[in-house]
């Protein structure tokens, strides 16, 4: 399956993010600088941290911790 959905229609954000919600996997998104910019809830429920209180912190920093 490609990137595209099965309709040939573009694929939405907001079907990545259902996605990305509904998933037991660790998922996250960084920007250029390496801090947070989205964390799935999953996150929370498999590392005990909130992961709203983590958007704009940096993986790097939170690694090396």
């Amino acid at each position: 399956m490609d990137a595209n959905s099965l309709q040939g229609r573009p694929a939405s954000a907001g079907r990545y993010r259902a996605i990305a919600e509904s998933s037991f996997d660790l998922i996250g998104e960084l920007d250029a600088e390496g801090q947070f910019v989205y964390l799935s809830r999953s996150f929370g429920a498999t590392t005990g941290l909130e992961p709203g209180a983590l958007i704009g912190a940096s993986l790097f920093e939170r690694l090396h911790a």
